[in-house]
This record gives structure tokens, C-alpha cells and sequence, in this order.
């Protein structure tokens, strides 16, 4: 066995160990786990949930069968088997219904509270406008519950919520069952989550697709796969040694890893294929193929760095473990694509000429050396400068609900309880105990006439008092402090209240909004919490850091091209900088137009465009030293077109993912590279012919 051969054997065997020790982790599905990589806000949610613990919620809305109002008569029926139902599940802490509603009343000088809806379910009660739709056609439950912490999905255990709703469904047959709340959410969105997973192995078997298709070699396709496993073996087990929890982010790793490793291993097997004759050992051309590339390719990914590093800085633990992962899986891409192919086909030369010129090869090489007229490049021009117009007008808007597709079950049962509650989003707005009665109802006066809350449940609204005398009114609040009703608007230790603020929009921007009011208004007197809230506060925290780092690392590798035009004293370093940023800024233009709200998924597009931005210029650069500016990017630009046609191909996948936010990141990355390559070798081509 020769030295080659013994070091691959080597290495093989450190991939495997390190294979062995890889562990799923965590997912974050849950509210409190999903924002658990911001310390600060953690704290404050952690703290408000121990107050306040109900937390897991599943709401039951029933409808009659034949969608007839609830009567006495359907009510009590139902009561019965809904008692028999809650008591069969595990894990219920607090049940909270129109049948436990109760109203204080005054009977031979006794004050007691006896439920509102008697034996005979006749009755009435101030608060049942919460459990009842207007038409008296919709009827909701509240449950919740304490489940056991799960080992994958933390504190979202999708076992018992789905053997909860298996015994409610069962119990329940002769109703019709809608289910909602933050437990079906979160079982909503781990679907999507799996998904995703499959949608990225899917992304990877696209590209192979492409290079059989383009090259007619499985030994192309095998040490692409070669070289992605050695990029990413050693990231799975870091990310088991750190114990990084899946995300949103974490999603895209495998993804923009691929992307990476694909672009440098296309510039190569493009150029391979166009070996015109090959000596006694084609071990000699190939490896001189890699030697030519190897330091223009480094600082390719130099880029991508500057695109993904910034984040390893951040104060918040999921942008610092993704940018960390990046920038390190981009440095083991080139050391496996520039150092390791080389060894193996000394270890096995004849593997070297794993590619040759096709048919389907040539006609796109024939296309990629299209020029655009001058009007296509006047065109090109005015959708740069809307690109750079539109960009305050990018929609960084989004609602958790807008996280899955309208045509969910969770989405459609989820419009029943907006129905039913009077808006589509709740949050909290928290009060010391100690406040005045008065400063209290003042500031709920002055909220409730804001245009984006449409209405309150609050603990004075299940009280009833009107009937009482007023010097008996104190005594009812406190002694419903204590009662089961009291403990979903009291605190723990009862030192705080809250009342649930119901919003026309869950959209993350507008609960921001009135947040800020609400600081304004209240000073130390109240403050807004609740999932919403600390969702909004979490996403939007981390889509401003990621827009702000892309554009930032933007002007960075455009300042890189620039250097190196200077230093390698080549002309138009204007021309390369300006049409290797047109790319992304005619994408901003495009995202301005389709109004697709930004969230965490689509942000990561900011960091895949500026890790792609300047790529094709900095090959060009180091092509120029001896060929020329205006031949280098003739030269080069096949393998800038296969790139973008293997990346685009392999983003369709990404459009038939349940998650809206995911289709809208496919027709995004396609968009991305096509736009991409036409600036950075259409136009870079068209501008430098008409400069010549």
C-alpha cells in the first residue's frame, strides 16, 4: 500500500469515529426553547413563565354535527362526555371552559360563587362571549398541560400531545373537533421541520442528477459526495460535541455547505472535461488543473466567510454556532477539494480524468458565451438601481402563522378561535398587584383604542359583580384570587396580574410596535409578555442582525475585488466590483416586488448571496494575470454556467416544502443564481467588449 492510499485509509477511518460519536440533538419546536440562544430575553420569558406556568395550551373548538347553535339540551350532553374525556388524558394541569364558570352571589347574607350553567345547562354568564361564537354554532376549551421534557424536542413532547388528541378525537366522535393552540403549533411546525430534512437530501441528489446528466460519469457524482462528507462529517460532530439545537438556521447548514463544495468541484470539472489530450498519466494535467485554482478558490471562500463569520460574534447563540459552522465547513470544503481529491487520485490515478466533454456539455458551453444586446444591458442597469430604490421597502413582516401554508388543518382550526376570540394574535399585558384598580382600568381604556387591539379578557370580566355592592366587590376579588379561574390571570405568588389582549394581526412587526407603545404608556406600571411577544422580539432581533451583517459583508467583498485588481494592477476594477454586487442588488429588487416577508428562513439568502457575490470575479482576477481582463471571463464562464444551472436545478426542491417560508427561499436561490451569473459574467463580459 502506498504512502497515498495509507493516508486516505487514515483519514476514512477519523471520518468514521467522528460518524460513530454524532447524536441527534435537540430540536427547538418550543417557544421557550426556540428563543433559548438569546440569554437576556431566556431570562425574562423563563421568569414570566414560572409566574405564570399554564403555558402548553391546546384549544377545543366543537361544532353540533349539523352545525345547529349549542342549546341546554346539546350543552349538557356535552358536558358530560367532555368531564369523562379530560379525565382519561395525562399530563392536564387546569381545564378551563364555559362549564366552570362561575358568578358570585349573595344568599341569606352569604357570599358564595355556584357555576353560572346549572344541572339543566341553562344560564348565563358575562364571560361566556370567550367560549361561545356569536352565532352559538362554535364552542372552545381551553387545556393545559405539563408535559414531561423531551430528549429531542425539549419542552414539546409529541408523543403524549398526540395520544392527547387520539383520546379527545375518540371521545368526541360525534362532534366536529378543531384543535389549535401553541401544542398543535409546535406539532405543526416539527412536521415542517422533518420535512426540510428530507427536502435537503433531496437538494444533494438533485445536484448528482446534474452532473450525470451534464457528464455521464458516476465517478463524478461519487467524489463530489466524497468531498461533501468530508466538509460535513466533521460539522455533525461538532454540532454533538457543542450540543447546538436545531433551528430555522440550522436547517440551512447542509445546504450552504453544498453550495460551497459544489461551486469549487464544478470550476474544476469543468475544466478537467476540456483537456484536450492526456499523456501516459493524467494524474500530471488534473493536478495542475487543482494547482492553478487552489489560491484563487481560497479566497472564494474567503468570501463566504466574510458572508457567514461575522456571525460567530454575536451575542445570541444560534447566529454564533451557524456562522461558526459555516466558516468552518467553507475551509474543510477547499481542504478536501484542493488537497484531498489530489490524494486520491495519487492513491488511485485512474480516477483522475473523472469527467469528460459531453454533448449537453458543449451546447452549454456554447450558450454560456452569450453577450446581451445594449438594450438588455440597459435593462440590467435600471432593475440595479431598483434593486438599490427598493430596498427600505423589503418586507420584514412575518407572523408565526404565516410559517405554515393556509391549507394546514392547524391554520383553518386556527381562524375558528380568531372567530370565537375577536383576533388573530394574544399577548399579555402584565400589572403589579399593587397597582391602583384605577391607573389599571386607565391604561386598559387608553390600549383598548388603539387600532390594532380589538378587545381584552381580563380577570374583572368573569367576575360579574354588577348585582354586588360595592363595599362587597373587594372581597370578591380577593377571595377569586384563590379560585380556579383566578389562577389563569394571577401569578403564582399573586403579586402580578395579567390580562390577555387580543390583536387583529399576529404579525411580529406590529406586536414590536405595540410593545414600544405600551413601554411608553406604561413606564414601571405594565409591561407585554407572552409567546407572541417573545417571538417577535427573538425573530426580529435576528432578522435585523443578519440583514444589517449581509449588507455589511456586502461592502466587504466588493472592497476585496477591489484590492486585488489594484494589487495584481489590472483595469476596470469599477466593472468587476459593480456587476459581481448585481446580483444581489437586483435580487433586493425583486424581494421588494414580490413583498415575501423576510424571516429566518429567507434572511439566510442575504448570507448565501453575499458568500456567492464576487466568486466568479475573484476567479476572473486570477485568470486575468496572464490571460487578460477580457478574455478571463470567456474563458471561465462556462463553469460560472453550469454553477448556476446545477444550484438553480437543485432549489426546486425547496418549493414543495409545506412551509411557505421554505418555497419562498427556492424561488429566491433560483433567482439568486441565474441573477447572479448574469451580472457576473454576462454583463462583466458586454461592459468590458464595450470598453475595449
Amino acid at each position: 500500500m502506498n504512502k497515498a492510499r495509507l493516508l486516505l485509509f487514515l483519514i476514512f477511518g477519523v471520518l468514521l469515529t467522528l460518524v460513530s460519536a454524532v447524536r441527534p440533538q435537540k430540536t427547538s419546536i418550543s417557544t421557550r426553547d426556540f428563543i433559548g440562544s438569546d440569554a437576556i430575553l431566556k431570562e425574562t420569558y423563563e421568569d414570566h413563565l414560572n409566574e405564570f406556568p399554564e403555558h402548553q395550551e391546546l384549544v377545543v373548538v366543537l361544532q353540533r354535527p349539523d352545525q345547529a347553535p349549542w342549546d341546554s339540551d346539546a350543552l349538557c350532553t356535552l358536558r358530560t362526555v367532555w368531564k369523562q374525556a379530560v379525565s382519561d388524558l395525562e399530563g392536564v394541569s387546569e381545564s378551563f371552559e364555559l362549564f366552570s364558570l362561575r358568578a358570585p352571589k349573595i344568599q341569606n347574607e352569604t357570599l358564595f360563587y355556584p357555576l353560572s350553567y346549572l344541572e339543566n345547562c341553562q344560564g348565563h354568564h358575562s364571560a361566556e362571549r370567550y367560549f361561545l361564537s356569536e352565532d352559538r354554532q362554535k364552542l372552545l376549551f381551553l387545556l393545559y398541560f405539563d408535559m414531561d421534557s423531551h430528549p429531542l424536542y425539549g419542552h414539546f413532547h409529541p408523543q403524549q400531545l398526540q395520544e392527547a388528541v387520539k383520546i379527545l378525537k375518540q371521545a368526541l366522535k360525534d362532534y366536529t373537533v378543531s384543535l389549535s393552540g401553541n401544542l398543535m403549533f409546535e406539532q405543526a411546525m416539527l412536521n415542517a421541520i422533518q420535512q426540510s430534512a428530507i427536502l435537503n437530501g433531496i437538494f444533494v441528489l438533485l445536484l448528482m442528477f446534474c452532473f450525470y446528466v451534464v457528464f455521464k460519469s458516476l465517478r463524478a457524482v461519487f467524489l463530489f459526495l466524497v468531498t461533501l462528507s468530508f466538509s460535513s462529517i466533521p460539522l455533525f460532530y461538532l454540532i454533538t460535541v457543542w450540543a447546538v439545537p436545531q433551528d430555522p438556521l440550522m436547517t440551512c447548514l447542509l445546504m450552504v455547505i453544498s453550495l460551497a463544495t459544489l461551486e469549487d468541484f464544478l470550476l474544476l470539472s469543468t475544466q478537467v472535461a476540456q483537456i484536450k489530450s492526456v499523456d501516459e498519466s493524467p494524474v500530471t494535467s488534473v493536478l495542475a488543473i487543482f494547482n492553478q485554482f487552489k489560491v484563487p478558490s481560497f479566497f472564494t471562500s474567503l468570501t463566504t466567510v466574510i458572508g457567514f463569520g461575522p456571525l460567530g460574534f454575536s451575542e445570541v447563540d444560534s447566529l454564533r454556532y451557524f456562522g461558526v459552522l459555516v466558516s468552518i465547513g467553507v475551509m474543510l470544503e477547499w481542504i478536501a477539494i484542493f488537497f484531498g481529491l489530489p490524494l486520491f487520485f495519487k492513491a488511485f490515478p485512474r480516477t483522475a480524468q473523472f469527467v469528460e466533454s459531453t454533448f449537453v456539455f458543449e451546447k452549454i458551453r456554447e450558450v454560456s458565451l452569450f453577450i446581451p444586446s445594449k438594450l438588455v444591458r440597459k435593462v440590467s442597469f435600471v432593475l440595479f438601481v431598483l434593486g438599490i430604490v427598493g430596498l427600505p421597502f423589503v418586507n420584514q413582516d412575518h407572523s408565526p402563522l404565516k410559517l405554515l401554508d393556509e391549507e394546514t388543518a392547524f391554520i383553518r382550526d386556527t381562524r375558528l378561535v380568531e372567530e370565537i376570540k375577536g383576533g388573530a394574535g394574544i399577548v399579555e399585558l402584565v400589572f403589579p398587584a399593587n397597582l391602583l384598580k384605577s391607573e389599571k382600568d386607565a391604561i386598559l381604556q387608553r390600549v383598548l383604542s388603539w387600532p390594532e387591539v380589538s378587545g381584552k379578557e381580563g380577570f374583572e370580566d368573569y367576575l360579574s359583580m354588577a348585582e354586588l355592592p360595592e363595599d362587597l366587590k373587594t372581597l370578591v376579588r380577593r377571595e377569586a384570587k384563590f379560585s380556579e379561574m383566578g389562577r389563569r390571570f394571577w401569578s403564582r405568588h399573586h403579586d402580578l396580574e395579567r390580562v390577555y389582549l387580543f390583536l387583529k394581526s399576529s404579525s411580529s412587526l406590529a406586536t414590536l410596535e405595540l410593545q414600544a407603545k405600551i413601554e411608553d404608556l406604561c413606564r414601571d406600571k405594565c409591561s407585554l409578555q407572552g409567546e407572541l411577544a417573545a417571538f417577535s422580539e427573538y425573530t426580529m432581533k435576528l432578522i435585523g442582525i443578519l440583514s444589517h451583517g449581509a449588507l455589511w459583508s456586502l461592502t466587504m467583498v466588493l472592497l476585496l475585488i477591489v484590492l486585488l485588481m489594484v494589487h495584481f494592477r489590472l483595469p476596470h476594477a469599477f466593472l468587476y466590483a459593480a456587476t459581481a454586487a448585481w446580483g444581489p442588488v437586483t435580487l433586493i429588487g425583486l424581494v421588494s416586488v414580490t413583498q415575501f416577508p423576510i424571516n429566518l428562513t429567507t434572511v439566510v439568502l442575504g448570507a448565501v448571496a453575499i458568500g456567492l457575490a464576487g466568486d466568479n470575479a475573484i476567479q476572473f482576477i486570477f485568470a486575468a494575470r496572464k490571460k487578460g481582463v477580457t478574455q478571463a471571463p470567456k474563458d471561465l464562464s462556462m463553469a460560472s454556467f453550469v454553477s448556476a444551472l446545477f444550484m438553480a436545478t437543485a432549489s426546486f426542491s425547496f418549493l414543495y416544502s409545506q412551509l411557505p417560508n421554505i418555497r419562498h427561499l427556492g424561488f429566491y436561490l433560483i433567482s439568486l443564481f441565474l441573477l447572479g451569473f448574469w451580472g457576473d459574467v454576462f454583463l462583466l463580459r458586454a461592459a468590458l467588449d464595450r470598453s475595449r
